[in-house]
This record gives structure tokens, sequence and C-alpha cells, in this order.
């Protein structure tokens, strides 16, 4: 009798895979997404928005009325639960322009981004326009 290595007697080969079939599933871990991630998105694709003011006062937010729109840059918050995730944007928006196509468009980016980039259901964005300030351009920069 000799002492050794079994022949695998009782151990159950793997079957193998029929060509082009998909391996069997196997749990990889789960990505979470930070709530500050979901915010910085919300925050770029606010600031994609035409109309939307960046904080910064250059001749870009020159009104014709002689008036120069300094804004507040835009901001977020979020809660992000799961795969799903609700945001509370705020914004500036650039003086006279109407503010209603203006929410709707950052309402719509900011859900288009974070479902794209972040892979979460957004159930809601909340956006709100800060007041805009003004200061009077001196008369050699008016455009009227």
């Amino acid at each position: 009798m000799s002492a050794g290595c079994s022949s695998g007697a009782g151990v159950a080969e793997p079957a193998p895979l029929a060509e082009g079939a998909p391996p069997p599933e196997v749990h990889r871990g789960e990505l979470v997404v930070s709530r500050r991630a979901v915010e910085r998105i919300s925050v770029m694709a606010a600031g994609e928005v035409d109309g939307v003011l960046d904080g910064a006062a250059g001749p870009a937010h020159r009104s014709l009325h002689g008036v120069r729109s300094v804004g507040i840059a835009p901001s977020a918050k979020a809660k992000v639960a799961g795969t799903r995730a609700r945001v509370a944007v705020e914004i500036s928006v650039a003086w006279p322009t109407p503010l209603a196509p203006v929410c709707l468009q950052v309402r719509d980016r900011v859900s288009e981004q974070v479902r794209e980039l972040a892979g979460l259901h957004v159930d809601g964005v909340d956006v709100t326009v800060l007041p805009v300030l003004g200061d009077e351009l001196p008369e050699s920069e008016r455009l009227l």
C-alpha cells in the first residue's frame, strides 16, 4: 500500500463554460458615491448653464443697461442614500436673464450629470436663485 496523494475523488470539478457564455457572477464589492462628490458634480454642472454667474465680474457679465452683475459662485448640498440622490443648488443669474428657463436648464443639467458621472438616480434638484449685486459701470464702459 502506498501512501500518497489521492486522485481527487469526491471533489467536484467546475463544469467547463460553454464557448461565449459569460462567467458566473462574482460579487466584486460596491461603489459608494460620497455626498461631496455629488455636490462637486452639481456645482460644475450648474456653472455650465448660460446665464449662471461664477462669482467673477468681467466683460461677459456686463449688461446693456450699464450695470455689472456680480454674483456668488454656484454651491450645492446633496443627500445620498444608496443609489439615489437629492440635490439643492444655489446660483446667481446675470441680470436681466429670465430666471425660469435658467432654473430649468440648471435642474436638467445637474440631474443629467449626476446620473451620468456618479451613476445615481436623482430624485430631485431644488434650485435657489440668490440676489445679484450690481454696481454702476463707468460711462466709458457702458454699451448703450
